[in-house]
């Protein structure tokens, strides 16, 4: 292996003066094994470490079968399903799971794969702000019938069989099919948020089906050159909206330092402050949500004064860009005080009506 570097030592060194950026990553193949970071990787303990929201649809849930580990099935719904790991090192990693999405039923989807036909996609797999479309069903197949219930089809004048029920995802997953992964960087801070979603029960084929099981994660090693390749990928996560004064400040102060000097460190500080940036955004988002809401409700004069003068600190807050935090207590108080004003015009109506 040495003699081969050797031989090609020059021309390498031309290729690599020719490039704007080179790799950029310290890394194994695979990488670290750190899949122990993660509780409950391949929900053999159901949802165990695990967060699910906005579930809603049939067969739903992590689904115990015969021909190896759980697995987690949505049919007809929409889901989110993740968890926070904590003390990581900084650098890249590289998240896998075992996924797919489907449409429509498998027939339908075997003929829009003969037919050269686009599947629509809703699910997605994520690693802080990285995400990417689960594989298709049909991406995969065997000839011959596993374990569990496999659906036969003719593609291209051969038979094929796809997983149809939990027992067949799971013996699916078992053969090593519908493998996913993406690459992110973890920052300073040493947070990973990682999970999976389907956003929509239908398509316009018919209804969404997706399984999914055995996450893992890799250490890939310290970022050791920053590219000009990775600063514009970091660069377009940068949210927009409004955000807290001193976030969005530490943010741009952040931004300009990696433009002029593209560092490890400068590059984990933005990493940092993009996080910082989207939670306070999504506070702000959930503030404005609940102002704009309480204008749209009729309220009497009356009501409306008493309200205004409840929320007249938090509005301004929010003007001034002042507010901290994740907005959960500005929205209850909000809440409250548009609560509080309705029932005061209930209260009010029921009076006036016992004097007529």
């Amino acid at each position: 292996m040495k003699k081969i570097y050797l031989a090609i030592l020059a021309f390498v060194a031309v290729l690599l003066a020719s490039w704007a950026t080179t790799s950029v990553f310290l890394q194994q193949d695979e990488g670290t094994d750190l899949t122990s970071k993660i509780t409950n990787p391949n929900l053999d303990d159901g949802l165990n470490g695990w967060t699910q929201v906005t579930a809603s649809g049939q067969s739903l849930g992590v689904k115990a079968v015969s021909t190896g580990n759980p697995v987690y099935t949505c049919y007809k719904g929409v889901f989110e399903f993740y968890q926070i790991i904590e003390d990581l090192p900084a650098g890249s990693y590289t998240l896998k799971v075992q996924a797919f999405s489907r449409p429509t039923s498998n027939a339908n989807s075997i003929e829009m794969v003969a037919s050269g036909e686009e599947q629509e996609n809703y699910c997605v797999f994520y690693a802080n702000e990285e995400e990417k479309h689960v594989v298709a069903l049909t991406s995969e197949w065997l000839t011959q019938s596993g374990s569990g219930t496999w659906s036969s089809h003719t593609l291209n004048g051969t038979t094929i069989y796809l997983p149809n029920n939990s027992d067949a995802f799971a013996d699916a997953f078992k053969r090593g099919m519908y493998e996913n992964e993406l690459e992110v960087i973890v920052g300073a801070e040493g947070k990973l948020k990682i999970g999976i979603k389907n956003t929509e029960a239908n398509s316009s084929k018919g209804e969404t089906y997706t399984g999914f099981d055995n996450f893992r994660l890799y250490y890939n090693g310290p970022v050791s050159t920053i590219t000009d390749e990775m600063v514009t990928a970091l660069l377009e996560t940068v949210p927009t909206g409004v955000m807290n004064a001193t976030v969005e400040e530490a943010l741009n102060v952040a931004v300009a330092a990696l433009k002029a000097d593209k560092s490890q460190e400068n590059y984990t500080a933005v990493v940092d402050a993009i996080a910082d940036a989207v939670s306070s955004v999504t506070a702000y988002a959930n503030i404005k949500a609940a102002l704009d809401k309480a204008e749209e409700t009729t309220l009497s004069a009356e009501s409306r004064a008493t309200f205004t003068a409840a929320v007249k600190d938090i509005k301004a807050g929010y003007e001034a860009k002042t507010i901290e935090g994740d907005g959960t207590a500005e929205v209850a108080a909000i809440e409250a005080a548009l609560d509080a004003a309705i029932k005061a015009d209930i209260a009010g109506s029921a009076d006036k009506t016992g004097l007529i």
